[in-house]
């Protein structure tokens, strides 16, 4: 039940956002093999949707929880 449980999450966020993969949610060439690091500056963090994923997952996750209290 737990792994369903899991499976339907991503799936839920994956509609949401498009996918899964780090590189595809930023917004990076998938054919590139490597990409230096960027400097991590305030403006290379603005660009970052990850606060905006990581609280999309969250917020998957509480629904989760809301309507299935007992899992």
């Amino acid at each position: 039940a737990e792994y369903e449980a899991i499976r339907d999450m991503i799936a839920e966020f994956e509609r949401e956002n498009g996918s899964t993969v780090c590189r595809v949610l930023l917004g990076l060439d998938p054919d590139t093999r490597y990409q230096a690091p960027s400097d991590r500056t305030a403006d290379y963090y603005r660009k970052r949707p990850c606060a905006e994923l990581c609280a999309c997952a969250a917020g998957i996750l509480a629904r989760r929880l809301e309507a299935h209290p007992q899992q």
